[in-house]
């Protein structure tokens, strides 16, 4: 088994840390990504919000699901 990966929580299932540990970041098309601090966004995406705890980046994310990306 391995270790925790670079998108999962730190500290645990519940992501329970007070430390900036991701950011969301937006492409093009305005989807959403979920990115580790410690990575450089990818070509084509931006920082969208953030730093940010992994728990705050999740209730980012979930509170723009379903709605249509800005275009």
């Amino acid at each position: 088994m391995s270790g925790p990966g670079p998108f999962d929580p730190p500290g645990g299932a519940d992501g329970d840390s007070r430390a900036p540990t991701h950011r969301v970041l937006r492409n093009r098309e305005g989807e959403l990504s979920l990115w580790p601090l410690f990575a450089p966004p990818p070509e084509g995406w931006e920082v969208h919000a953030g730093p940010a705890t992994y728990g705050r980046c999740v209730e980012l994310l979930e509170a723009s699901a379903g709605r249509p990306a800005p275009g």
